[in-house]
């Protein structure tokens, strides 16, 4: 089952991101702390994502969409979000995504109930965007909020940019 997104004109993509790690130096931040905090990278496959074909006159791309845990601690989804962008990084418009999209669309690496398990990967493959304009290119910037098992909240970004149509 494909699952997409439908856009009109965006921007660009480059690979995952982020979150800061606990700073509290009192506290332990060690793989067995129960400080650790989570940490998500949200990445494309591949990066950038070329354009893959067009159907009359809407134009896709298709890719691989991972979010990973790498900080041995689970973290469950509580909120997500795309802002697209144009080719010269002028913000177009905004996509609220729920839960449910995320717990079935990404059915293909570890399976999920809006939860990343540690050192876990939850993925959509393929997962791809459709617009009836952007020849010139876009950019996604994905938003995700997440608790982690250990009570700490984080957003995690990952950018996605997307090749001009051929």
């Amino acid at each position: 089952m494909k699952k997409w997104v439908k856009i009109l004109p965006v921007f660009t993509v480059s690979i995952c991101l982020l979150v800061p790690a606990c700073s509290d130096s009192d506290k332990s931040t060690g793989p067995d702390s129960d400080d650790t905090q989570a940490q998500i990278t949200i990445r494309s496959d591949p990066d950038p994502v070329p354009f893959t074909q067009d159907a009359g006159s809407t134009h896709y791309w298709y890719f691989d969409f991972y979010v990973e845990e790498t900080a041995g601690v689970g973290a469950t989804l509580t909120e997500w979000k795309m802002n697209w962008y144009d080719q010269d990084s002028n913000f177009l418009w905004s996509s609220d995504l729920t839960i449910q999209n995320f717990i079935s669309w990404f059915t293909e690496c570890d399976e999920t109930d809006g939860h990343v398990n540690a050192s876990g990967t939850v993925c959509c493959k393929p997962f791809w965007v459709s617009s009836t304009s952007n020849e010139e290119g876009f950019s996604i910037i994905v938003f995700m909020k997440f608790l982690d098992d250990n009570g700490h909240s984080f957003w995690a970004t990952g950018h996605f940019t997307f090749s001009a149509v051929l």
